[in-house]
Formats: structure tokens, C-alpha cells, sequence
């Protein structure tokens, strides 16, 4: 980089050239101290805000954006409740608005106006997005992988994942119980505005979760296992998993957790209640919940793939009964739900089909059952969602 004295005088181009490429923090202090690039940014401050926030974000950039709604959303974690339809229709506006695809799947578009971005935003941002990078980095240690083994997909995934669990556990840390209404409506549908297969890692990156929450709250009490350490997840959310340590002192809002359900109204578990594999994406048939079409077509429309091996194994498991298939691959924890199509062929050579065969051999068999999770008010989310 040319030196300061002769950056006034460079001529625009390569002054806005050279501010794109640098952090918000840099940003802020060359327009502190150079009267020319103040009335570059002046001038350009969306251009620059925007790419600024491109060049340390990248991709994650539209589910950073959501985040930051997320935590700064005025009807967020109330109780006792507002109505359940006020709720439902904020989980439409959040959906529709932060997790559209046309934003998620193309950095260019953006699900605000590039002139809401601020250099403020912008390094609340970037300081959340290094502690997801972290714990994405745990996750996949746990695992015995190399995070930079990944490919530029799988990654994206297992970071995606953490933002969508951060997102909706910041939105909704309570159970949301009415009379008369399935559980948690709310966050049920906004949950689906997710592809199945990406509700697959989520669910598995919070079981990693708590197997960190629990091997702090053995050391300290000298317990056994318990349940309704998610409730902990719910109200402090990762910057409060970050905070501890083994060996250090542990918190009382984790200490104090009382056992199950008795820490309502925070959620003890903090993904979607219903149908963890994936059937309420399906569409029903004849419009009886409890029996539905084993075909994704709708879906797949809906959520574009970078890679058809997520699918296919969320599809597979789906119907893992009617398979004789090698224990390693059908795992209800999703560990591997994160793997390329070039990843699972690795391990197990043309074991898993591709998704369209899969949807083939399913339509020439039996509907899916989904009589034990059907609550007789049951949400149809193909239909309320529109896939």
C-alpha cells in the first residue's frame, strides 16, 4: 500500500480501491484522519459499507444480517406470551424477509437495502461471525476432521447451521404453549422455512452443545448425566457457551438449572419440536396429516442444492426402514449431514443414491406415516409456508 503521504492524492479509483479492501475498523479511522477519503465515503458509503461487510463475511453475510435482526427484534423473547397468531405471523415476516433463498444463496442481494449498512453494524457483525467460526471449528474437531478439510460447501453448512440456531433461539428461548394450539406453533414455522436437511445439522451441532454444557456441569457438581441443559442454550445462546471453561468457575444460571421441564418457560431444547426427521415437509395425502407423500419435489424447488449429498441422506434416513444399509450411514445424530456427495462416496462407494432415485423407489412404496407426531390441529407447513 502506498505510503500515508501520498494517499490524498491518489486519483478515486484507487482510493476506493483500496478502502473496499479494508476492515470496518480501518474504515472508520482513514475517514477519521483523511479529508479525502471522508468525501470518498461520503459519497460512497453503501458501496463501501457493502463491501467491506462482503470481504469479512462472504457468503454469511445475508445469515449475519438475520442474526443481527434477530437480536435487535423489539418482539422478541416476551412473557408472559403475546397471542399465538401474533407470533405465527412475525414467524411469517422473519421467514419470508431473512431466510428467502433469492438472499441466502446470493450475496448480492441482500435482505435489507445496502444503505442500512453501517460501519457499527457492520463490526457487531464481524466480532459475532469470528465466535460462529470458532465453534464451527469445535464441532467439526469433535468429529476427528480437520476444518480446513472441508470444502467451501460443507463449511458454509455447518456455519449456516449455527446462525439458523442462534437466530431462532434468539427470536423464541420460551416454549410457546396455548390452548387449544399444537406446541410451539411459532417456531415450528419458522423452522420451516429450512430445508429438512439443514434442520438435520442444527440438531446435531445443539447435541454437541450440550455434550460441552455437560462435561462443565459434571466437573463442577459431580453429577450424572441430566437433562435440560438446553435451557441454559436458550436464554444465553452461544456467547454464553463460549464464556465457559473447564476448570473455571461455572455460572450460576448453569449451576442453578433445575432438572427437565422445571426450568419453563425456557426451552430445553431449542430446535423444532416437531418431526425432527423431516415429515411435516412433506405434503399430506388426501389432506390427512397424518399420512404423507414421499415426494420432494415441492421441496427441492423450493431449496436449491449446492450438492445433492445432504438431501439424499436427510431423504434416506427418512426411509431407513425400508433399507438394508450399513449402520454408518443411517446415524440419528446427523453427524455426517453436513458431507459432500464426494465425502460419503469416499467412505461408502455407491451405498447412497442419488435423491431422485431415492424419490422414485419411495413414490412405488408406502406413504409415510406420520400418525405419532400428529397433533390433531396440526400445521400443514407445505401449504402455510407456500413449497
Amino acid at each position: 500500500m502506498p505510503s500515508k503521504a501520498y494517499l490524498p492524492f491518489l486519483v478515486p479509483e484507487i482510493k476506493l480501491l483500496i478502502i473496499s479492501q479494508l476492515d470496518e475498523y480501518s474504515v472508520s479511522s482513514i475517514i477519521a484522519t483523511c479529508k479525502s477519503f471522508y468525501e470518498l465515503y461520503k459519497t460512497h458509503k453503501s458501496l463501501i459499507n457493502y463491501e467491506v461487510a462482503l470481504s469479512i463475511l462472504g457468503d454469511h453475510l445475508p445469515l449475519a444480517i438475520a442474526f443481527y435482526a434477530a437480536d435487535h427484534a423489539q418482539w422478541k423473547a416476551q412473557f408472559p406470551l403475546p397471542p399465538c397468531d401474533y407470533l405465527v405471523e412475525k414467524s411469517h415476516w422473519f421467514g419470508r424477509k431473512y431466510f428467502d433463498r433469492k438472499y441466502l444463496d446470493r450475496v448480492e442481494k441482500l435482505p435489507i437495502d445496502h444503505t442500512d449498512l453501517t460501519l457499527p453494524m457492520i463490526a457487531e457483525m464481524a466480532s459475532f461471525y469470528s465466535l460462529v467460526k470458532k465453534w464451527a471449528v469445535n464441532y467439526i474437531d469433535d468429529q476427528g476432521i480437520d476444518f480446513n478439510t472441508l470444502t467451501a460447501g460443507e463449511a458454509r453448512r455447518v456455519i449456516n447451521a449455527i446462525y439458523h440456531i442462534e437466530v431462532t433461539r434468539e427470536l423464541f428461548p420460551f416454549f410457546q404453549d396455548y390452548d387449544g394450539k399444537p406446541l410451539n406453533v411459532p417456531l415450528d414455522t419458522l423452522f420451516h422455512y429450512l430445508s429438512p436437511w439443514e434442520h438435520q445439522i442444527l440438531i446435531n451441532i445443539v447435541d454437541f452443545y450440550e455434550k460441552v454444557l455437560q462435561r462443565i456441569y459434571d466437573r463442577a457438581t459431580g453429577t450424572g448425566p441430566v437433562y435440560g441443559l438446553g435451557a441454559y442454550l436458550a436464554e444465553f445462546g452461544l456467547r454464553g457457551l463460549d464464556k465457559l471453561r473447564l476448570g473455571s468457575p461455572v455460572p450460576p444460571a448453569l449451576l442453578n438449572l433445575r432438572i427437565g421441564d422445571a426450568n419453563w418457560p425456557l426451552r430445553h431444547e431449542i430446535w423444532c419440536v416437531g418431526y425432527c426427521d423431516g415429515g411435516s415437509f412433506l405434503r399430506p395425502f388426501n389432506g390427512d396429516l397424518s399420512w404423507r407423500i414421499p415426494k420432494i419435489d415441492h421441496i427441492l424447488a423450493h431449496f436449491p442444492r449446492d450438492d445433492d449429498g445432504p438431501c439424499a441422506l436427510w431423504f434416506l434416513r427418512l426411509h431407513e426402514d425400508k433399507r438394508n444399509l450399513p449402520h454408518c450411514i443411517i446415524t440419528r445424530d446427523g453427524d455426517r449431514q453436513w458431507w459432500d456427495r464426494s465425502r460419503i462416496e469416499a467412505l461408502l462407494p455407491g451405498v447412497v443414491p442419488r435423491v431422485e432415485e431415492l424419490q422414485e423407489e419411495a413414490l412405488r412404496g408406502d406413504l409415510y406415516d406420520a400418525s405419532m407426531y400428529t397433533d390433531p390441529d396440526e400445521v400443514d407447513f407445505p401449504r402455510e409456508i407456500g413449497y
